[in-house]
C-alpha cells in the first residue's frame, strides 16, 4: 500500500520526532528487539544498528530479516518475524 500524495507536514513532524527519540534512546531500559529488512531501500540499515547500540537496555536483540524490504510484517519474512517477536516476548516473561 502507498499514498497518492506525500503529506509534507507529517514528514516534517516525523523528522522532529525522530530527533527527539534519538536523543533519548539511552533512557530506554526495557527489553528490545530491533528488526530491519535486509532489502530496505527506505530506512538505512545503519539506523537499526545505531538504534540498537544507543538503547540503554541490557537485554536487546538485533534481527535482520534477510528476504524483506521496508515493511517486513507484510513481506516475505513477515511470518518469521512474528514468530521471533513472540519468542522474544515469551523469553522475557520467563525471565520475570
Amino acid at each position: 500500500p502507498g499514498y497518492g500524495k506525500m503529506p509534507l507536514a507529517s514528514v516534517h513532524e516525523l523528522v522532529r520526532l525522530q530527533r527527539r527519540v534519538s536523543r533519548r534512546l539511552g533512557a530506554i531500559h526495557s527489553p528490545a528487539l530491533v528488526a530491519h529488512g535486509a532489502h530496505d531501500r527506505t530506512a538505512d540499515p545503519r539506523d537499526a544498528v545505531r538504534i540498537f547500540e544507543s538503547l540503554g537496555s541490557s537485554v536487546k536483540e538485533k534481527l535482520v530479516c534477510p528476504e524483506s524490504g521496508h515493511v517486513v510484517p507484510v513481506d516475505f519474512d513477515g511470518p518469521w518475524l512474528a514468530e521471533r517477536v513472540a519468542e522474544f516476548i515469551v523469553d522475557q516473561l520467563a525471565r520475570n
